[in-house]
């Protein structure tokens, strides 16, 4: 029988176990190392190092604050830079406002002349004495000649300034009376008076009926060049419609069209239906008045309002009227033929007026610093539209700075549209004077921004700076040396298989002693 020797001082299960123990051990520090690899940190929980790993913590979530602070800061400072270029767009629609406003100053406001050029004058030739003027006597007395109408504004069309409640408005409805009358002249037709009667009162005629004879009276019979008898419709020519509840009256063909401004009173229909007559003078001329002082009275009609009809003798002698400020004007005879007879019955043929062409676009400009302004939102802030933005400068929110807006819009600027079409200088001046503030108001803000912009801009740096600083501290308490890892991992590996070996060859010694057995 077989016999165990005795002599064996260390068993085989007690090697196996303390090479296990040993792989166990370095397998851990393998590991370990897997994790510093990956991560780059040495210490990757408070077990690995629980004084070094509570400050990274703290160092890493300072760190985070303060990135999430410039994070904020970022956008606030995109907000402002957007201002700040939404800013410089409104500033230099201002300028160009200026320029305008510096050409209407200066601006031709002259319309198309009307010259009666069929003969010369001096300014001391007596009227009635002109070759070719014939001076009627007027029905209301011999003290009083011919008489001649200007008009300013649209000169084919009339509108009133009232509003209709309908366009089935009759004549009693508007206070027209019987006996009430209305004169009205279109083109180089004769007048057409029109009177009311008992009969259209009674009938509770409307006023587009009324109104409706004179398109009749303008209609008549001619004939071709064929010789063939053709009628011309007055209807296809006078007009008269309802625009925006208010009637207007107009020709098809632009030609002009003039009503009676006399009798000013409460007979008078043309008041009563709300017509402006504020446009329509009239001249009444005298047996002793000189060629100077027929234009001296043309030029009293001129108000800086409505009526801007000038006259002169030109160069050449000849009679030339215009509108001081561009309108079209038309001139016709009330009584009498002294405009037929010096060729100034006509309207004039276009208006030029460089100062309502750059009013208009000077309105248009206003409009577009508006446009600019609403489309200032930048992350549902508009600082140009007087919100209030709150910049914080500190990851525990105690230093913060807010950033008030300001209205921009022209209103806000202290800029109104123009005013009656630029055409007095002192307007224009105003104008001058009020985009001359809104300049200064767009400095002071552009500054505003510019300083908020620059504080942002270096608190942003500082604070970039310090979140550095606690990162690398950080990192520096638990980072790992690549390089030394990757040569303790191939030593534990190493020793991983030797381990593996002495637990295989106690295995196989084991077996061969039990086999003796």
């Amino acid at each position: 029988m077989r016999t165990m020797p005795y002599n064996l001082h260390r068993s085989p299960s007690g090697t196996i176990h303390t090479a296990i123990n040993t792989h166990k051990s370095i397998t851990d520090v393998f590991n370990n190392n897997s994790i510093a690899l990956s991560t780059n940190k040495r210490i990757n929980s408070s077990y690995d190092n629980s004084s070094l790993y509570f400050k990274d913590v703290r160092l890493s979530e300072r760190a985070d604050g303060l990135n999430s602070t410039m994070e904020s800061l970022s956008s606030i400072l995109s907000i402002v830079n957007s201002a700040g270029k939404n800013l410089d767009t409104i500033n230099d629609l201002v300028e160009l406002a200026k320029s305008l406003a510096s050409s209407a100053y200066d601006a031709s406001v002259f319309s198309d002349k009307i010259v009666a050029k069929n003969f010369k004058m001096k300014f001391s030739d007596p009227i009635n004495e002109i070759a070719q003027i014939d001076l009627p006597t007027l029905p209301s007395g011999a003290n009083e000649k011919a008489t001649i109408m200007f008009r300013t504004g649209d000169t084919n069309k009339y509108t009133t300034d009232i509003e209709y409640e309908s366009e089935k408005a009759t004549l009693s409805d508007m206070g027209i009376v019987a006996g009430d009358s209305f004169s009205i002249k279109v083109g180089d037709t004769d007048w057409i008076d029109l009177k009311v009667s008992e009969d259209d009162i009674k009938n509770n005629i409307t006023v587009v009926d009324f109104l409706g004879q004179v398109p009749d009276k303008l209609t008549y019979r001619t004939q071709d060049k064929a010789g063939n008898d053709i009628i011309v419709d007055g209807r296809e020519n006078f007009k008269i419609a309802f625009e925006d509840n208010k009637l207007t009256l107009f020709t098809a063909d632009n030609t002009q069209i003039m009503i009676a401004d006399e009798p000013q009173d409460d007979t008078n229909i043309a008041y009563k239906l709300g017509f402006d007559m504020s446009t329509t003078k009239t001249i009444k001329t005298q047996n002793d008045w000189t060629m100077k002082t027929l234009i001296q009275e043309i030029n009293s009609l001129k108000d800086g309002k409505t009526n801007d009809i000038v006259a002169n003798l030109n160069s050449n002698g000849y009679l030339e009227i215009s509108s001081l400020y561009g309108d079209e004007f038309c001139i016709t005879d009330r009584y009498g033929e002294i405009a037929k007879q010096m060729e100034i019955n006509k309207a004039s043929a276009y208006d030029y007026n460089d100062r309502k062409n750059l009013a208009s676009r000077y309105d248009e400009l206003l409009e577009q610093i508006n446009h600019v302004v609403d489309d200032g939102i930048y992350n549902g802030i508009n600082l140009l539209a007087g919100d209030t933005i709150k910049a914080i400068y500190s990851d525990d929110g105690l230093n913060f700075h807010y950033i008030s807006g300001e209205f921009m819009d022209f209103e806000s600027l202290g800029l109104t549209k123009s005013v009656s079409e630029w055409q007095k200088e002192s307007d224009i001046q105003t104008v001058l004077d009020q985009l001359e503030e809104a300049t200064n108001k767009l400095e002071s803000f552009a500054a505003i921004l510019q300083r908020s912009s620059s504080k942002i801009s270096s608190r942003s740096d500082y604070m970039t700076s310090l979140a550095d600083t606690y990162s690398t501290g950080a990192e520096k308490l638990t980072i790992a040396d690549a390089n030394e890892i990757s040569i303790e991992q191939l030593t534990i590996e190493t020793q991983q298989q030797l381990i593996n070996n002495v637990i295989n060859l106690t295995l196989d010694s084991s077996n061969g002693i039990l086999s003796l057995f």
